[in-house]
Parts: structure tokens; C-alpha cells; sequence
């Protein structure tokens, strides 16, 4: 019986030789910190106040922007569509799209990906 181990051996030696990557450049912190804002925005997806308050869901909403204006926004329950928002940041001068990840231990989830049709497109 052939080992894993030795499959894996031969199929590196077959593929060729490792290909050396670009060098890697360390962040300063002032760089990292012009992210900031964004992480803020994420972490404000899955915020349920949005929905029904506007931009007052507590310390993702204020250390982002607290006069971002959120345009729209959505999703939420146990049979919707994660939680999502748009809006403009007036200080990064940017439209925002934010959205929730999903939530894999909600079976309805895998239902609404699976839920498609194929169509036609025509050129």
C-alpha cells in the first residue's frame, strides 16, 4: 500500500520546484491605522439596531463615523437574509457596503444559497 506521505513526495517532485514568493513589507502603524475605520464598519454588520434606529449601534457605529448617513439597510431573522447596510462616510468621502456573514448553523442559510435558477444569457 502506498503511503500518503510518498504521494505527496511525488506529486511536489512532479509539479517542480517551489517558486520563490515577493519578500514580505511589515506595516507601519500609521499605515495599519488607516484601516481602522473599516473594521468599525464590518463589525457594525452585524449591529440589528441599524435596522430599526439609524446609526446607533453603540462602539462599532462611533469609532467608525458617528455621522456616517446609512442610506439603506436589511436582512435579519431567522429566514432572511443576513443583516446589510449601505451608506456615505463624509470624512473617508466613500459609499460604504456592509453585510453580515452567514450564519452556517442556520440550515435555512444553505436553503436560500441553493435556491438559483440557470439562465439563458444572451450576448
Amino acid at each position: 500500500m502506498i503511503s500518503i506521505s510518498f504521494l505527496l513526495l511525488a506529486g511536489g517532485a512532479l509539479c517542480g520546484s517551489v517558486v520563490s514568493r515577493q519578500s514580505i513589507t511589515t506595516l507601519t502603524e500609521t499605515q495599519i491605522d488607516v484601516f481602522t475605520p473599516y473594521t468599525y464598519y464590518a463589525a457594525a454588520a452585524y449591529c440589528t439596531s441599524i435596522q430599526e434606529q439609524g446609526w446607533t449601534c453603540g462602539l462599532n457605529c462611533e469609532q467608525s463615523n458617528p455621522d456616517f448617513a446609512v442610506t439603506a439597510s436589511g436582512g435579519g431573522g431567522p429566514l432572511e437574509a443576513p443583516f446589510w447596510y449601505v451608506g456615505y462616510d463624509s470624512h473617508l468621502e466613500t459609499v460604504i457596503v456592509a453585510h453580515e456573514g452567514t450564519n452556517l448553523s442556520n440550515m435555512y442559510v444553505y436553503c436560500q444559497a441553493l435556491n438559483f435558477q440557470l439562465e439563458a444569457y444572451s450576448y
